[in-house]
């Protein structure tokens, strides 16, 4: 029965549900959630209960299926707070996708920055880069203490807070996009 990939599976679509803060709920995200969500699900529940989770290729697909989730669910909350200026949501969804060409090209160099190995790696000041810019990004946040919201909140307004929080999770989305594609040349099954 469904134990190993299920669990993983049904906690992105909790993940992405929960990302629809009330005051702004959205049916159309929470649909485009569940519709990308649901081949992902059945597919682990497929992987589970017929036994096939121990076949190597299907299980790096569904890590990668599983991880490109995870970049479009912090990059929805952005692109939904800017409904109303799709020329910046263009934008976005634009900026996204080359981030996914351009690191899916060169992805045999960013998986020296993203997970360095050994001292003689000559690529360390730019993990230091890479890594920098999403502890930036977090201590931009409030560093994960929600009073930081609150009082960002109390300072400039709802709706400035709105916009500042989800580009900083867009943000966040570009850099894990950047990070989901350098690892996919760690799965044997993706190497050219």
């Amino acid at each position: 029965m469904p134990k190993y990939l299920t669990p993983a599976s049904i906690a992105l679509l909790v993940l992405g549900v929960m990302t629809l803060p009330l005051p702004y709920f959205s049916f159309i995200n929470l649909w485009i959630y569940v519709i990308l969500s649901i081949p992902y699900i059945l597919f682990t529940i497929y992987l589970d209960i017929t036994g096939k989770v121990q076949n190597e290729k299907l299980k790096a697909y569904c890590g990668y299926y599983g991880l490109l989730l995870i970049c479009i669910y912090f990059g929805m909350p952005a692109i939904k707070q800017f409904h109303d200026q799709p020329i910046f949501q263009l934008s976005m969804i634009m900026v996204w996708v080359f981030i996914f060409a351009i690191s899916g090209k060169f992805k045999d160099t960013l998986i020296k920055i993203t997970l360095p190995s050994g001292e003689d790696n000559k690529y360390k000041i730019y993990s230091g880069l890479y890594y920098g810019f999403i502890v930036l990004v977090v201590l931009a946040g409030g560093g994960g203490h929600y009073k930081g919201a609150e009082y960002f909140s109390r300072i400039f307004g709802h709706k400035a807070t709105m916009y500042y929080f989800t580009i900083l999770l867009l943000l966040c989305a570009y850099w894990f996009t950047i990070f989901t594609q350098s690892i996919t040349t760690r799965f044997k099954e993706f190497k050219k």
